[in-house]
C-alpha cells in the first residue's frame, strides 16, 4: 500500500514537473512570436516602425515577467491591438504612396500628350506655311512676296511660342506633382516627434486642412478629440513619456479613422475632418472615445509606463455658408470645454 503511494506520488510529481516545464516553454515560444514580429515587421516610416518595434519590446518583457494566466491574456490584448493599429497605418500610408506616384505618372502623360499635340499642330501650321511661301515664290509681284513672308514668319513665330508657353505650363504642373510627391516620402521618413510643439493654445496647427475645407464651403463635420488629463500626466510621468504617449495617442487615432484628414490641432487636440452623415459620425464619436482612452506603454530611458490618456470627442457640424472664422471660435470653445482648462 505503502509503494503504491510512493509511485502515485512519484507520478504526480513527474506531471507537475512536466506542465511546469511546458509552461516555461509555452511562455517562451509566445515571447519569441513577439520577437519575430518585431524582426520582420514591414517598414514604411521609420519613426513609426521604431516606435511599434518599441512597443513590442516592452510586451515582451512583460510576457516574462507574468505570473498568471490573466496577465498573459492582458499581454495578448495589448499584442493585437498594436499589430492591427500598425497594420491600418501601413495600409494607409501605401495607399497615399500610390496616389501620389499615380498622380505623379497622370502628370507625365499630360506632359507627353501635350508635347506630342502641339508638335502635330504646329507641323501641321508648318506645312501651311511652307505651301504659301512656295506658292508666293512663283510670283514675280515683290509686294506680295515681301508681305506674304511676313506673314508667314509672324505666324510660326506665334506657333512657336504657342508650343513653347504649352509645354513649360505642362512642365510646371509635372513639376509640382514631383515636388507634392517627395514632400510626402519626406514626411513619411520624417520623425513623429516633430509635432512635440506643434500649435499653440488655439491649436493653429490643425487650421491649415480646416481652412481647406471651409473654403471649399461644402459640408463635412469636424471630430476633435482632446486628452482631457493632460495635466495629471505631466505630473505623474517624464515629459519624454508623456510627448510619447501623445504621438501613439495621434497614430491609433489615424487607424480608427482611416481615409480621413487627420491633424493634430495643439499639445493636446487632434482633428478629424469626416466628409460624412452628422449623425453617424456622432454615433461614431461615442466608441471613438472608449477606444482612444486605452492605456498606451510609452518606454523612457529603459523604465516602461503605462499611460492612459483619457479622450473627450465631440463634433462640430460645418454647413455651406458658414462663416470660417465664427466655425473656428466655435471649435476653440468646444475643444476647451473637452479639456476641461488643460493646457
Amino acid at each position: 500500500m505503502e509503494g503504491s503511494l510512493m509511485i502515485s506520488i512519484r507520478k504526480t510529481a513527474t506531471e507537475l514537473d512536466r506542465l511546469e516545464e511546458l509552461s516555461r516553454a509555452a511562455v517562451s515560444c509566445y515571447g519569441q512570436a513577439i520577437h519575430s514580429a518585431e524582426n520582420h515587421a514591414i517598414e514604411i516610416n521609420p519613426s513609426q516602425s521604431a516606435q511599434f518595434r518599441s512597443q513590442l519590446r516592452i510586451l515582451n518583457e512583460k510576457v516574462k515577467a507574468a505570473g498568471s494566466p490573466d496577465e498573459l491574456k492582458a499581454v495578448q490584448a495589448l499584442f493585437d491591438g498594436e499589430l492591427k493599429g500598425y497594420q491600418k497605418t501601413a495600409r494607409e500610408q501605401i495607399e497615399r504612396l500610390r496616389k501620389d506616384f499615380a498622380a505623379a505618372a497622370s502628370a507625365v502623360e499630360v506632359l507627353a500628350k501635350s508635347v506630342t499635340a502641339n508638335t502635330t499642330d504646329l507641323d501641321q501650321d508648318m506645312g501651311r506655311q511652307l505651301d504659301r511661301l512656295k506658292k508666293v515664290a512663283a510670283s514675280d509681284n515683290l509686294v506680295e512676296i515681301r508681305s506674304e513672308i511676313l506673314v508667314a514668319v509672324d505666324k510660326i513665330a506665334a506657333s512657336v511660342k504657342s508650343m513653347n508657353d504649352s509645354n513649360q505650363l505642362a512642365i510646371a504642373q509635372m513639376k509640382d506633382e514631383i515636388r507634392l510627391l517627395h514632400d510626402q516620402v519626406k514626411a513619411a521618413r520624417g520623425p513623429q516627434l516633430a509635432t512635440s510643439e506643434a500649435g499653440g493654445a488655439n491649436g493653429q496647427a490643425g487650421n491649415l486642412a480646416l481652412a481647406k475645407f471651409t473654403a471649399q464651403n461644402r459640408p463635412f463635420s469636424a471630430l476633435l478629440a482632446v486628452v482631457e488629463n493632460l495635466q495629471g500626466l505631466r505630473m505623474l510621468y517624464p515629459p519624454n513619456a508623456v510627448e510619447s504617449g501623445l504621438c501613439s495617442f495621434e497614430a491609433r487615432f489615424k487607424s480608427l479613422l482611416p481615409g480621413a484628414v487627420i491633424e493634430r490641432r495643439g499639445k493636446h487636440q487632434f482633428i478629424a475632418i469626416v466628409e460624412s452623415d452628422p449623425k453617424e459620425v456622432i454615433a461614431m464619436s461615442r466608441e471613438l472615445a472608449k477606444k482612444l482612452s486605452l492605456p498606451l506603454i510609452e518606454e523612457e530611458k529603459g523604465v516602461s509606463h503605462t499611460l492612459r490618456l483619457s479622450a473627450g470627442v465631440g463634433v462640430l457640424e460645418f454647413l455651406p455658408g458658414t462663416d470660417a472664422r465664427k466655425f473656428e471660435t466655435k471649435l476653440d470653445q468646444l475643444a476647451e470645454a473637452l479639456s476641461g482648462g488643460n493646457s
